[in-house]
This record gives C-alpha cells, structure tokens and sequence, in this order.
C-alpha cells in the first residue's frame, strides 16, 4: 500500500539534507517563539486579571472608607449643631462656647477633618483647627447658600475647593444650624482634606495600605 505523502514531506524531499536541516531549525525555532508569545499572553492575560480583581477589591474598600467618613462626619456634625442650638444664643455672640464645643467634640479622626462655624450672615465664629477668620463673609459658598436657599436640605456634600482660611483643598459638608424655636442661626461645615484622601487611595491603589 502507498503511503500519503504530505505536502511537507514533499517539499522537504526536494531539498538537500542542509536546507532540510536549515528548515526543520527554523520551524522549531518559530514553534518555540510561537510557544513563549503565548505564554506570554497568558501571564499578560492573568496580570490584568489579577489587577481588575484587585482593583475591583480596592474600589469596594475606598468606597466603604468613604461611606464610613461620611456617616462619621454627619454624626458629630448633627451633634455640634444640636448642642450649638441648646446654648440658647446666636453663635456670634459665645463663641468661646461654641469653639470649646467644636474642640471637645471632635472625632477621632482629625487629622483630615476640621469643623467650623458660621453665623446666619456667613462670617466665622469658630473653628476646630486655627486659621479661621472672622472678617470676612463666606455666605458666597455653595456649602452655606443651600441651607439659606432650602431649609429643608439635609446634609450638604460640595465641590472641592480651596480653603480661604489655610489654603487647602478640601470637599465640604455642611448641616442648618436651627435655634430651639426654629430660627436660622447660621452653618456647621465639616471640611475634609483633599490631600489626605489622595494620598490614602494612592497607598492603596499602589498595595502600600493594605
């Protein structure tokens, strides 16, 4: 019976044992070279994946740290307001009390967290952390406008911006500060720090937090 002669033993039986030899290296070589680009895909393929199922953990853990402040800082904010409304007078007019209030109650994390007070016209009245002044109206911030505007807003979470008092960058929340009748007394704004949070995400984003 005759054997079926492929193509490739046609082709290599029509060369001198040279060239076969010179073709059979470069065939081996290209099958090797074929080999390595896709175990090199491979790792490549199992890298990204591995970096979307980290970064899908680290996107979950920075979205619970900030659920977490959030919720912080809307807590001691509604409890300084509530104790400011109790001192039975506009907040100009005891600061002392009011920032002894701010520096007793504050929570635990004040490295990137400060509170401040304003009076129903916008100017300081005082803050957890020095720099605040006292001259100059704020009532042009968004963070004061919306509980002039709408007395019924809750919890305020602004823009970034760039703190007039200490030149940082921060993103605000603010809370209504009502009296024991319901008058407007002015604003608690509670101001987180920009750079805090980058270089926390950078250290997590870069494993050096976990």
């Amino acid at each position: 019976m005759n054997k079926l002669a492929s193509p490739f033993s046609g082709l290599m039986g029509g060369l001198s044992f040279q060239k076969r030899v010179w073709l059979f290296s470069l065939l081996i070589l290209t099958t090797l070279l074929a080999t390595t680009a896709y175990d090199a895909w491979q790792w490549r393929q199992q890298r990204l994946d591995d970096t979307k199922v980290r970064a899908s953990s680290q996107a979950v853990a920075m979205d619970e740290f900030i659920k977490r402040t959030l919720q912080a800082v809307d807590l001691a904010m509604r409890g300084q307001a509530a104790a400011i409304s109790r001192l039975g007078k506009r907040p100009e007019q005891v600061p002392e009390e009011v920032a002894g209030l701010l520096s007793s109650g504050m929570p635990d994390f004040t490295k990137f967290f400060a509170l401040a007070v304003f009076d129903a016209r916008g100017f300081g009245v005082a803050a957890s952390e020095p720099g605040l002044k006292r001259d100059i109206s704020y009532a042009d911030r968004s963070y004061f406008r919306i509980h002039v505007d709408d007395p019924t807003h809750g919890l305020f979470v602004g823009e970034p911006l760039l703190g007039r008092s200490l030149g940082k960058r921060f993103f605000a929340l603010s809370l209504r500060i009502v009296g024991p009748d319901g008058k407007f007394l002015g604003v608690i704004m509670g101001s987180v720090d920009l750079k805090f949070v980058a270089d926390y995400f950078a250290a997590n984003l870069s494993g050096e937090g976990s």
